[in-house]
This record gives structure tokens, C-alpha cells and sequence, in this order.
């Protein structure tokens, strides 16, 4: 399976003005993209580092399972329409999923893996922070 890759052509994230500005063309450049070029995104496998099972911090209920190019949240697959790799690097990992309910309100669905190995799950709406079970 072929595994996500971004081309990395990107100021350093301290540099927040100029990350800013990259992030969004990055995004005006995915929306340029082809549907083939789209279908490839989506079925690409998300990063190495985010595969396996991750819970909420403050919930422990709630799951998140990553396998392959397969987002499952509580128990259900969750379709999505693209995803796009902005940040991969040894220690950290920052993509933005857009989801069908995503794309109505103009936004994305962004997970951070973090220096400290925890996975920052983001949307307009919602925010929590997932970590490796200890099972």
C-alpha cells in the first residue's frame, strides 16, 4: 500500500506567518486537484505513526482506530474525501481530513501527532486529545 507523502516544500512552523501562508496554498492547491489525484490522497495509507488505536484522554470510551487509509472512530468507519499531509516529520505529523459534513461548513478535520507521542484530533467544533492505550 502506498503510504502518504507530502513534497515538503514548507517554511519551518516557528516562522508562523510564513507556515500560514503555505498551509493555505497547500489547500488552494488540493482543491485545484484532479479526481484521480484525489482518489489517490484518500487511499493512501494515513502516516505509519498514526496507525493503531488511540482514546481520548478525557474519555476513554471514545476510540480511534487508524488502519491503513481507514479512519474508525467509536466503532464506525468514517468515510472521508481527502486528506492532505501538511507536516511529516520524525516527531511530528499534521493532516487535515475533510470530511462530507466538513466540506458544508468550509472547514477540515486537522490530527496533530505531537512531540510527546499524544494525537491532537481538531474541527470547528470539537477538540480532544487521543493517547496509546497502555493494554
Amino acid at each position: 500500500m502506498t503510504e502518504m507523502m507530502s513534497d515538503d516544500q514548507r517554511p519551518s512552523p516557528e516562522d508562523a506567518d510564513a507556515y500560514a501562508a503555505w498551509v493555505e496554498s497547500m489547500r488552494e492547491e488540493a482543491k485545484l486537484s484532479s479526481a484521480d489525484e484525489i482518489k489517490e490522497r484518500r487511499e493512501a495509507d494515513f502516516p505509519e505513526a498514526l496507525q493503531g488505536r488511540w482514546v481520548d484522554e478525557m474519555d476513554p470510551s471514545d476510540e480511534l482506530l487508524v488502519r491503513g487509509s481507514e479512519f474508525i472512530r467509536s466503532g464506525e468507519s468514517w468515510p472521508y474525501l481527502d486528506k492532505l499531509l501538511l507536516t511529516h516529520d520524525a516527531d511530528r505529523i499534521h493532516l487535515e481530513i475533510t470530511f462530507p459534513w466538513n466540506e458544508e461548513e468550509g472547514s477540515s478535520t486537522s490530527l496533530i501527532l505531537m512531540d510527546d507521542g499524544a494525537l491532537g484530533y481538531a474541527t470547528w467544533h470539537e477538540a480532544c486529545t487521543y493517547l496509546r492505550p497502555d493494554d
